[in-house]
């Protein structure tokens, strides 16, 4: 027999998850690399390490949150009830775009680069197009540094009682109500 803590489950299907997602990425970027390399050079070292480091805490922030919320139902069908709202967070920044771009430093774009659902897009679409200044760059990557903590500590908890109510049908209010118990 081989016991484990709920920790270490966790931490292990958010790291498969991440080396499966990673390797992903890397056969896209190889069938792109023709066209990686013409435009290559007109993206900055900066911008393309910058972009890097905000995807991966991105990355981390989004498969802590779901692989904690997943585990809390039995089934794939169940458990897109409770993700959509979180899918259609992250695409607020592209909602709003055309805004990022034409007006880096308004106050929405400002707003969207400290929420952690939406940082990862709008600090880098920021970034593309403005020097941002290194106390919002610092600002926004502790938010997201303290969100994937908390994130992590959330999702463990989930896990831990998902994997004591398997096959429960679990409502929002009932997940609301498992997050916020002692």
């Amino acid at each position: 027999l081989c016991y484990t803590s709920a920790e270490h489950l966790m931490f292990g299907k958010i790291l498969g998850i991440s080396v499966v997602g990673l390797i992903q990425i890397a056969i896209w970027l190889l069938f792109a690399l023709p066209i990686i390399i013409i435009y290559a050079v007109k993206v900055s070292l900066y911008l393309a390490i910058f972009a890097f480091i905000y995807f991966v805490l991105g990355y981390l922030f989004y498969s802590s949150l779901l692989c904690g919320l997943s585990s809390l139902f039995s089934h794939p069908k169940d458990a897109s009830q409770l993700m959509s709202p979180i899918i259609i967070i992250q695409l607020l920044p592209i909602m709003f775009m055309n805004m990022i771009v034409v007006n880096p430093n308004h106050y929405m774009a400002k707003i969207l680069s400290y929420i952690p659902f939406t940082a990862p897009y709008a600090v880098v679409l920021r970034a593309s197009v403005t020097q941002l200044p290194l106390t919002e760059i610092a600002l926004s990557t502790a938010i997201m540094v303290i969100s994937i903590v908390v994130s992590f500590i959330l999702s463990i908890k989930l896990f831990k009682i998902g994997v004591l109510l398997y096959e429960e049908n679990l409502t929002l209010k009932r997940v609301i109500k498992i997050i916020l118990e002692k």
